[in-house]
């Protein structure tokens, strides 16, 4: 049977086909249909990783699971009414915490394997750099729509708290993709998928927040959606190649 990653086409295909069902839903407004598509496009991306990593639920395995069923809650929370907004912030700011635990425990595992390079005291300057330019670009257009007291107050913290982790995952998506010498082509979508999913809550809070956008719901499910499966796919690959090494040796 053709595969992809160790998964069954079908079930590649599978995804893809619930991510266009859910874009539909949006686009052609079948407002029934729409809650059901948005919690079944995710479900399908945590069943092709769980097929994906064949069932072995080491602690790097469990770490992605819970990061993408993090996503899958604050999905559902987002369904809900806008007082419930916050709670899916929350899960989202939980999946993102799991994915940067990941990101570091894939990376001491990835450098005592030589998978990966050693990050050179450049490197990490050049995070902070680049982490401090984009959080002052998310200020300079957010501030004045969400800034203020009580709860917008409350509102801020979070959402400048939330930022800042998900740039985080973003640009060590790039560094790990960056610093793997002998990265397969197909693991560009790695950091492409954290760059996505960024394009993704940033056009989510612009259109909340600040202004609304021609298409933007449908825009900001396409970008999440394929954020999320670039960062399964390329985690999947991590997670198999540090495996195979460590066996190796």
């Amino acid at each position: 049977m053709t595969e992809f990653l160790g998964t069954p086409l079908w079930l590649t295909i599978a995804v893809g086909a619930g991510f266009v069902l859910d874009w539909l839903a949006i686009g052609c407004a079948w407002l029934k249909l729409k809650p059901f598509t948005k919690i079944l496009a995710m479900a399908l991306v945590v069943v092709w990783t769980l097929v994906a990593v064949g069932m072995n639920f080491r602690v790097t395995v469990g770490l992605l699971l819970l990061a993408q069923i993090s996503g899958l809650l604050g999905d559902f929370f987002l369904l809900l009414p806008n007082r419930y907004f916050l709670w899916g912030l929350r899960a989202f700011f939980a999946g993102h915490l799991f994915y940067i635990g990941l990101m570091i425990l894939l990376f001491v595992q990835g450098v005592s394997a030589a998978v990966l390079n050693h990050l050179p005291a450049w490197g990490f300057g050049v995070g902070v750099f680049l982490l401090a330019l984009l959080m002052a670009g998310y200020y300079f257009i957010f501030s004045p729509h969400l800034r203020g007291d009580g709860k917008e107050r409350k509102l801020w913290i979070s959402t400048t708290t939330y930022v800042s982790f998900l740039l985080i995952v973003m640009l060590v998506s790039f560094a790990l993709f960056l610093f793997l010498p002998d990265a397969p082509r197909v693991m560009i979508v790695f950091p492409l998928g954290g760059l996505l999913f960024l394009v993704s809550d940033g056009l989510l809070a612009y259109n909340r927040f600040a202004r609304r956008i021609k298409f933007g719901q449908l825009w900001v499910r396409i970008t999440y959606h394929l954020g999320q499966f670039g960062l399964a796919i390329g985690f999947v690959i991590l997670i198999r190649m540090i495996a195979e090494a460590v066996v190796l040796v």
